[in-house]
């Protein structure tokens, strides 16, 4: 392998890694405020049932919950929201009602849309920060590794430092495609939901 060969290499992984780093971010930023939005209108659809059946606070707490309900909503506090759903769904437990008896009550609205959007929005956020991560090391590395081509000859070195590169390359890319394919291919219970509607 050629200096120039060497040069162009390294110069091309990391544009190639700026690039799907910058695309699988914009992805995964979209995607969860998607999310964020859909957990927020199901906190909005709780809140505007507030006092039907299903929907009552115990005697006494019913201004404090409405009240953090509707802050929370204002501030787009997911973790807010779910705290008061997960109140309404401890007194629908405690009246003996199940989701068998109650298919569109709370607890169904607990655990299909704020159980798995959060877990989601976590699993998501933890694939975003290792992508990043990992293409940033590659880039570094790669640019780092562009810099000292003039210095390399073909020895054991050089193989040593193409192979680094490639393979941080590969397991870049590699995650890279697993971020895209999560945003754009895996669909939450609140989405699948909500196409039904």
């Amino acid at each position: 392998m050629s200096l120039n060969d060497l040069y162009y290499s390294f110069s091309t992984i990391a544009q190639v890694l700026a690039a799907t780093t910058a695309l699988s971010g914009a992805f995964a930023f979209f995607r969860i405020n998607k999310v964020n939005e859909l957990l927020v209108g199901t906190g909005q659809v709780v809140y505007d049932r507030l006092g039907e059946k299903g929907y009552e606070f115990r005697r006494g707490e019913e201004k404090k919950y409405k009240d953090r309900l509707r802050d929370a909503l204002n501030r787009k506090n997911i973790g807010g929201i779910r705290e008061v759903i997960k109140v309404l769904r401890d007194i629908e437990i405690d009246k003996g009602e199940t989701v068998e008896s109650r298919p569109k009550g709370v607890q169904v609205t607990y655990t299909l849309c704020f159980e798995d959007g959060e877990s989601y929005l976590k699993r998501l956020r933890k694939r975003t920060y290792w992508t990043i991560m990992i293409s940033f090391l590659a880039i570094w590395v790669s640019t780092l590794s562009l810099s000292f081509v003039g210095q390399l000859d073909c020895s054991n070195l050089t193989i040593w430092i193409s192979a680094v590169n490639q393979i941080l390359f590969i397991v870049a890319l590699i995650q890279t495609f697993r971020l895209i394919r999560l945003t754009l291919l895996r669909k939450t219970n609140i989405e699948l939901i909500e196409g039904k509607n």
